[in-house]
């Protein structure tokens, strides 16, 4: 068995925080084989990248910023849902912990969204839930690169 601790990544995340929710929902309930038009717009934002702990540690908040529609029949489901995370990592090299949060950062807060919105249209419906799909943040970084470069 190998010990966590030699496992764990210099880079980590220490909390999350909901900035900003909004709803709209004009379903009742979502029948299981109802074909559901769905959209999503991602951004995100990294806050200054601040030296800590004696300048071994750098630290930084990453929001997202996740606006989610599904459509079926006239009905819309939409939110928009802001999250903070506080994230660190042990290392000097800004440009390696910026990559880290874009690709980490974003997937460990686009996880937390997703249960977010599983719950939220749980309590929302009298039947049915809402799930967002995973997304390879590789190539949605990869897109937003090129698309910066234009």
């Amino acid at each position: 068995m190998i010990k966590l601790q030699d496992l764990q990544s210099p880079f980590q995340m220490h909390g999350c925080i909901i900035d900003k929710i909004e709803l709209k929902n004009d379903f009742v309930s979502i029948p299981a084989d109802a074909q559901l038009e769905s959209t999503v717009n991602i951004k995100n934002g990294i806050s200054e990248i601040k030296k800590v702990n004696e300048d071994n540690m750098l630290q930084a908040n990453l929001i997202l910023d996740l606006q989610y529609s599904a459509s079926f029949e006239g009905n819309t489901f939409s939110v928009h849902l802001v999250l903070n995370g506080l994230f660190t990592m042990i290392e000097t090299n800004e440009e390696l912990f910026q990559n880290m949060l874009l690709l980490n950062g974003n997937s460990a807060l686009y996880s937390i969204a997703r249960s977010y919105i599983i719950t939220i249209s749980s309590m929302s419906l009298t039947s049915g839930q809402l799930v967002l799909p995973m997304i390879n943040f590789v190539n949605l970084i990869r897109e937003s690169q090129k698309k910066q470069e234009e």
